[in-house]
């Protein structure tokens, strides 16, 4: 199993990892967020303080083709931290073409949130109810929905995707 690297800001997500609590970041690692990687590589590490080392070592970690995690100075900390352990565009595991489908935040996520936000009748009334409703949705997720979305999902993804080759997969789940 991997874990999902950075997520594009334009996708509107909460970043709250564990029990750490990084603020009112629904807009993601934008510019002016001070919890975006600055170079000193500063965020990354503290994301993964909340899992245990041995949990650590014997996964990879997945990062997406969004253009601001392909930047000098996110290849340059992945290079220097976990370039091995890494599936990206720039390290030696490098990402499956047309594979976006591997992603837990790309086939579970994103689909489970918007069921979950636009369930109320009422529409969204502003920006502050659309950031309440993705915060309420993220607390209601358990362990349980979040473990089979991201363990016999992902892996029947993955064998879905290397039965093809790498090439386009999902009609084939």
């Amino acid at each position: 199993m991997g874990y999902q690297g950075g997520m594009c800001a334009k996708k509107g997500e909460d970043r709250s990892f564990g029990r750490k609590d990084y603020g009112d970041c629904l807009l993601g690692f934008a510019r002016n967020n001070p919890h975006r990687l600055s170079g000193k590589g500063d965020i990354l590490p503290v994301l993964l303080e909340d899992f245990p080392l041995q949990h650590r070592l014997d996964k990879y970690f997945q990062q997406d083709g969004c253009p601001a995690h392909n930047a000098r100075v996110v290849r340059d900390y992945l290079d220097r931290n976990i370039h091995e352990k890494c599936l990206e565009t720039h390290c030696p595991i490098q990402w499956p073409p047309r594979s976006l489908d591997l992603t837990q935040m790309d086939y579970f996520l994103w689909g489970y949130l918007k069921n979950k936000v636009y369930s109320n009748l009422n529409p969204v009334a502003s920006v502050h109810d659309l950031k309440r409703r993705i915060t309420l949705a993220c607390l209601d997720l358990d362990f349980v929905t979040l473990s089979a979305a991201t363990s016999k999902a992902w892996e029947s993804r993955v064998l879905a995707c290397l039965t093809v080759d790498c090439a386009q997969f999902e009609q084939i789940l």
